[in-house]
């Protein structure tokens, strides 16, 4: 987890209006996220558990936030499956332009 990712995700992302699951399944992927938005790669299963929807939704928020422009497919990570076997997962980078930057949007007055 990164603070720099979940500042963009909460106050600077363009989220689409009015979908706050949408936003959830952002937060989600930013809580998981390098500093500079990369890697992010939890289960669907965890970021339906955070967003409170089934892992459908979270496929479906994952591609309206890849059509917005939030985020891009990284490179896929091989892992130890529940049941044994050895697969693939994806990995999400999240396209913060400036995540590193101050709030320059906000000045306190």
């Amino acid at each position: 987890m990164t603070i720099l990712t979940m500042v963009w995700a909460l106050r600077k992302a363009p989220v689409p209006a009015n979908d706050p699951v949408a936003h959830l399944v952002l937060i989600a992927y930013a809580d998981h996220a390098n500093d500079d938005g990369t890697a992010a790669w939890p289960s669907v299963a965890t970021v339906a558990s955070y967003a409170r929807c089934t892992p459908r939704t979270v496929h479906t928020k994952l591609r309206l936030l890849l059509e917005h422009g939030l985020m891009r497919p990284g490179l896929r990570v091989a892992g130890v499956l529940d049941r044994g076997g050895i697969g693939l997962g994806a990995v999400v980078e999240l396209v913060a332009v400036d995540v590193a930057g101050g709030d320059d949007d906000e000045s306190g007055g």
